[in-house]
Order: structure tokens, then C-alpha cells, then sequence
């Protein structure tokens, strides 16, 4: 079965949808997942590149090159209401779509794989 996952940010003028189950899936708590979200831990569900599709709306971007490892990260937001929508990695081949209120049925695939300890 082939599962479609759709959200976006909270104004709604960003949308995304992702298909299939994810590639990837774990909570970080590393020092730039809590200083980006604001949360002691960020969850996250990674989608091979080719099966994320946002639509056309404007997204802002922001890239951060961290000083312990050197690699880039590259966050997506709406500029109209700042939500985090998506998120890749240069150590990653995907692209993450955020598992908040963005995506509830996201959420209920992600947290039962995360609580399983599935990476």
C-alpha cells in the first residue's frame, strides 16, 4: 500500500505531500535540533527525495553550516507564518517533512516506529 502523507504550515499557504512510508524515522536531540525547534527533541521522518512534493507557493530558506562537523543543513519555512516544513541534510539523501501538527496522520506513523526504536 502506498500511503500518502500531506501537511503544511499553519497559515496553509505552504502544502506538502509525501509518499510511502518513510525511509527514516528517530527523534534527535542534538544542540541544533533544540535551538531550531525550540524542543528538547525534534521528531523526524526522512523521504527519499523524489517522493516529497511541496506545492507552489514561496518557501524561505536558511542554511546552516555546522562548526562541529562542517556538513550544511538547509530549513524550509512559510515566510508568512515561519512554520518549519521541511528540512535536508547534505549527510542525507532525503528530505524531512516536520512530524508536528503540520501532519497528524504523519505523526501517527512516525511516533509508533520512534517508540519501537526504529531508525
Amino acid at each position: 500500500m502506498n500511503e500518502v502523507h500531506e501537511g503544511g504550515c499553519l497559515c496553509g499557504a505552504v502544502r506538502y505531500r509525501a509518499s510511502g512510508t518513510p525511509a527514516r524515522v528517530f527523534a534527535c536531540h542534538c544542540n541544533f535540533c533544540k535551538r531550531a525547534f525550540g524542543t528538547a527533541y525534534s521528531l523526524l521522518a526522512f523521504f527519499k527525495a523524489d517522493r516529497v512534493a511541496f506545492n507552489d507557493a514561496t518557501r524561505a530558506a536558511f542554511e546552516y553550516r555546522s562548526p562541529s562537523h562542517g556538513r550544511t543543513l538547509r530549513l524550509q519555512s512559510c515566510p508568512t507564518c515561519s512554520t518549519h516544513v521541511g528540512l535536508t541534510a547534505e549527510r542525507w539523501w532525503a528530505i524531512m517533512v516536520k512530524g508536528r501538527a503540520s501532519s497528524r496522520r504523519l505523526l501517527d506513523v512516525v511516533l509508533p516506529l520512534v517508540r519501537a526504536g526504529r531508525r
